[in-house]
C-alpha cells in the first residue's frame, strides 16, 4: 500500500512557502519505506491597483487631507492585500485644481503596484471683508487717496 502521511493532500490549494509531502510505502510483508519532498509556492505576482479620481474641498484654513482608502476603487490581490499608502495626502490653496496622487498597493508577499488617482482640489470658503470707517483730510486740490488694507 501506499498511504500519504503528512502534508496537504493532492488537488489542495498549498499555502505560500515550503509545504512537505510524505508518502510511505509498506509491501506484503510489513516492510516500510518513506520517501518525502517539498513544495515550493511563492507569491510573484503583483497586486491589482485600482484608482478612484476624487473631489475635495479646502476647509476654512485653506488645508484638506485624504487616506489611502478615499482613492483606493477596490485593489485586490489573491493573497491579500497587506497595506496601501498615497505619495500626497494633504493639500492647501496652492493646490486648488487636479492633482495626481499616487497608490501603492503591497500584498502580503511585498509585492507592490501603483496607479494614479486625480483629486481635484476645491476652493469653497468665500473670503472674509472686514471694513471700517475713516476720516480723511482733502488736500489742497480738494482731493484724497485712500488704499484698501
Amino acid at each position: 500500500s501506499i498511504v500519504q502521511t503528512m502534508g496537504d493532500p493532492s488537488g489542495s490549494g498549498f499555502p505560500v512557502g515550503v509545504n512537505v509531502i510524505e508518502f510511505t510505502a509498506t509491501d506484503v510483508n510489513g516492510n516500510a519505506s518513506t520517501c518525502s519532498f517539498t513544495i515550493t509556492v511563492t507569491d510573484n505576482e503583483a497586486p491589482v491597483a485600482v484608482c478612484q479620481n476624487i473631489t475635495i474641498q479646502l476647509d476654512a484654513t485653506g488645508n484638506a487631507t485624504i487616506t489611502a482608502a478615499d482613492v483606493d476603487g477596490g485593489s485586490t490581490d489573491q493573497c491579500g492585500v497587506a497595506s496601501t499608502s498615497i505619495d500626497i495626502d494633504t493639500f492647501d490653496c496652492s493646490d486648488v485644481g487636479d492633482n495626481n496622487v499616487i497608490l501603492t498597493v503591497t500584498d502580503v508577499n511585498g509585492n507592490t503596484s501603483t496607479c494614479t488617482a486625480v483629486v481635484t482640489v476645491e476652493d469653497v470658503t468665500a473670503p472674509v471683508v472686514a471694513c471700517q470707517d475713516i476720516t480723511v483730510v482733502l488736500d489742497a486740490t480738494g482731493t484724497v487717496t485712500i488704499a484698501g488694507i
